[in-house]
């Protein structure tokens, strides 16, 4: 690019010439290449048709790279055949299941965008999501079927409800479209042939973060994001051809989607199961695992399994990873201990986009580092008031990124692309930290945001906040992370009653069940008289952390 163009990474891709503005030429995408997923996949059927692409664990189904593309091919045309066109919106909800992969792909190679649901939420929280991103078709695995027809009459958009049994001999019930059955009936020939071409600027998926208001944001990725996405995590935990990873984070997250989807473009294997400790290293042991990636909270549950390398043959082990919340150092420690010689990764992202990656020897020498920016990404330090004003290295301000990976913006939401956004092209996820101005790595500080992230989920605390404070007593409630040795984070509420009035911290618990999902839920409550407050009434959450976190490393996350 010449010294006078500049790219702008927002919701629509610009570059500048000559001191102007323009919106940048069909197929450019600031990152060098025009491939798209389905291009992969048509590639990948006819390449290594015979290599196994996923494996469930949990039954032993295995689907090859052409079975792969066959039954995308076949889900991207029954969507076509049921009245839709590119650009739609569907959604869907489903567990780790070897079809999850195709819900992924299906819709992809129709020019369909999708929005996953994560299947712990509640009706209500489901149904604020679908009222924004307004599906014409819901897929569901049977296992959901509950929730789903909760909110059958709340989502006026959607056309067709399609049921995913476990047995595809079962009927759909009333008002319900097979999914095995209307996917017999669809042609396998390549969906692209009935849609316009896609390219890397569509729009691929709208994913939902918790966000820090209590109402879910939408985040739009395209299918040049979703590329950009994956190569980060090829490139930082090494996928290839010959890679037979373990998956067992959640596939409606991005950030379970594109390592999977990353190993699966490399040609190499997903091999993918529900987590129990135990369960990790016999699929280590039975399907000769090379690359493991799982949660801080997974690792610390798997290597307290009793003599575990003793019990399995895990030799077969080359990568380990670690992604969705903070190390701790101890946690690190054991795994450097328990495997000597294979290669340890972390890596600092969000929803909206990829920031940097770090490796063992960086991790055990400089606790808290994130590493360095990935290939074509840049990090910069800004004012906490003045969000232009860059930082010096070693000063503590809002982390921002921009790069190929960074998302096109919050649907249907102005305002918060306004706020997170710079006119450069420069995004926050809100978290703070610093680079160390001698070794220029990124060192997390904390979260401006007050998000916990517990287990590797992320919980927004004014959401919980809203559902607490619909408990008759409650009068103010503030909710914050508090340390907790299974998950890293727990939820924990403070709050204060109303005048005369009684309740104790087991019945506030018990009230928030079935109003927010569980892994939402506060796990302890505190009453106390008053929330500590500025000037301006606002809560200081950091001093109601500050209790629980004196004598630990401070909180990042």
């Amino acid at each position: 690019m010449a010294e006078n163009e500049k790219e702008y990474f927002t919701t629509q891709r610009y570059v500048i010439k000559g001191g102007e503005k323009i919106p940048a030429a069909p197929g450019y995408h600031g990152y060098g290449t025009a491939h798209t997923i389905p291009r992969i996949l048509h590639t990948n059927a006819r390449k290594v048709p015979n290599k196994e692409a996923i494996i469930d664990a949990l039954t032993g189904e295995v689907m090859t790279h052409s079975q792969y593309y066959r039954e995308c091919c076949k889900v991207g045309n029954m969507l076509l055949d049921l009245g839709l066109k590119k650009t739609d919106h569907i959604a869907w909800e489903s567990g780790e299941r070897i079809w999850t992969f195709e819900l992924y792909g299906g819709p992809m190679l129709a020019g369909i965008t999708q929005t996953p649901i994560n299947y712990r939420f509640t009706a209500d929280e489901i149904v604020t999501q679908m009222s924004h991103s307004e599906p014409k078709v819901i897929l569901f695995q049977e296992d959901y079927a509950e929730v789903i027809n909760a909110i059958r009459d709340r989502v006026p958009s959607c056309q067709h409800y399609i049921i995913i049994t476990t047995d595809k001999r079962t009927e759909a019930p009333p008002d319900t479209l097979n999914y095995w059955a209307l996917k017999e009936k669809a042609s396998d020939e390549d969906p692209r042939e009935r849609v316009d071409e896609i390219t890397p600027e569509d729009l691929f998926i709208i994913i939902y973060t918790a966000g820090t208001t209590g109402y879910p944001k939408g985040i739009m990725h395209s299918h040049g994001t979703l590329i950009a996405d994956q190569l980060f995590f090829i490139n930082s935990f090494r996928y290839a051809f010959e890679t037979r990873l373990l998956w067992l984070m959640p596939l409606y997250h991005w950030g379970g989607y594109c390592p999977a989807m990353g190993t699966i473009s490399m040609g190499g294997t997903v091999i993918i199961s529900t987590y129990e400790p135990e369960r990790v290293w016999e699929a280590v042991e039975k399907y000769k695992i090379n690359s493991l990636l799982m949660a801080p909270s997974m690792w610390i549950m798997s290597l307290a399994v009793p003599e575990f390398k003793k019990r399995y043959n895990l030799f077969s082990l080359k990568s380990l990873a670690t992604a969705a919340a903070p190390m701790p150092s101890t946690t690190l420690k054991t795994i450097v201990e328990a495997f000597p010689d294979a290669e340890l990764h972390d890596c600092y992202t969000s929803t909206e986009q990829t920031f940097t990656t770090t490796y063992k020897d960086l991790m055990l020498k400089y606790e808290r580092n994130v590493g360095v920016p990935w290939f074509n990404h840049e990090i910069s330090i800004r004012d906490y008031d003045d969000r232009i004003k860059e930082l010096p290295d070693g000063e503590v301000g809002v982390i921002y990124g921009r790069g190929p990976g960074t998302h096109l913006g919050y649907y249907k939401n102005d305002e918060e692309n306004k706020r997170t956004f710079t006119p450069d092209g420069w995004q926050t996820s809100e978290d703070t930290g610093y680079i160390d101005p001698e070794t220029k790595l990124l060192f997390l500080f904390d979260r401006s945001k007050d998000v916990i992230n517990t287990g590797g989920e992320v919980v927004s605390s004014v959401e919980v906040e809203q559902v607490v404070l619909q408990h008759p007593a409650v009068f103010e409630a503030a909710v914050i992370g508090i340390p907790d040795e299974k998950w890293q984070e727990k939820v924990h509420a403070v709050v204060t009653l109303k005048p005369g009035m009684k309740a104790t911290p087991k019945e506030i618990e018990e009230f928030c069940k079935g109003k927010i999902a569980g892994f939402k839920r506060p796990k302890s409550v505190d009453i106390i008289e008053a929330l500590p407050k500025n000037p301006v009434g606002k809560v200081l959450k950091r001093e109601l952390r500050e209790p629980y976190w004196k004598g630990l490393p401070t909180r990042i996350g």
